[in-house]
């Protein structure tokens, strides 16, 4: 079984693509692979993987025709990890707010954990360049969700996580229904519902400097929402 399988969906994020690339390659080496999940983007990224895909066999592509949300490219990218043999599948932002310096971390609790999240709120984690506003929203989306669904994660909305392809499959993601950035909180309370063990890894977070936020207000609607579904419905 290949190890880790890191997810990238993208849309228009060519410039950021270009500096991430190569550091997951050299990080990965041997032990997995990488999937861009590209929601019909006009920048040339189809071109870029075109390239990469041709000169390594472990970058895999996926381009949609239309733009399907992010929820719905992750549980493409799960199915993929999961029909290609891969024990865990990684995501991970492709603006570079996420580094591929804190994917060690991920490793060194691999052996007891099934769901490992990559926490802005626990000790150790930062926020870098974000403005109060950004910092209020998600330290409070966070909470109200913790609050809420009595799930003892402090970081529910983040989006680096890493999760084991079987609990992927016993959670039912092709089930899952949040769509935007509440795919993060639904993906981890289904594991915690199902007694899985979740385990926060500190990690800094950097606001992009190039290209623009995908976060608009229909996003943050659905969260707030969803968390009083998901308590009555999972």
């Amino acid at each position: 079984m290949k190890e880790v399988l890191i997810v990238l969906p993208v849309i228009n994020e060519k410039q950021n693509l270009d500096k991430i690339i190569l550091p997951l390659l050299k990080y990965l080496k041997n032990k997995g692979g990488i999937l861009c999940i590209d929601d019909n983007s006009n920048d040339g990224t189809d071109k870029m993987f075109v390239e990469l895909c041709k000169n390594n066999n472990n970058v895999h592509y996926i381009r949609n025709p239309k733009r399907i949300g992010l929820g719905n490219a992750y549980k493409m990218a799960a199915e993929f990890a999961i029909n290609n043999g891969y024990e865990w599948m990684q995501q991970m932002d492709a603006d570079l707010s996420h580094r591929v310096d804190d994917l060690p971390r991920f490793d060194e609790v691999r052996d007891k954990s099934d769901l490992i999240i990559g926490s802005r709120y626990v000790k150790g984690g930062n926020i870098l360049n974000w403005p109060l506003t950004r910092r209020i929203l998600s330290r409070g989306g966070s909470l109200y969700a913790k609050i809420i669904l009595g799930c003892r994660v402090n970081d529910l909305t983040g989006g680096f996580n890493r999760t084991k392809t079987e609990v992927l499959k016993n959670i039912g993601f092709s089930s899952i229904q949040s769509r935007g950035y509440a795919f993060q909180i639904e993906l981890k309370y289904r594991a915690y519902k199902k007694g899985y063990k979740l385990t926060e890894v500190p990690i800094t977070f950097t606001d992009r400097t190039l290209g623009k936020t995908k976060m608009n207000k229909s996003i943050v609607l659905e969260a707030i929402y969803k968390v009083w579904w998901m308590k009555f419905n999972i």
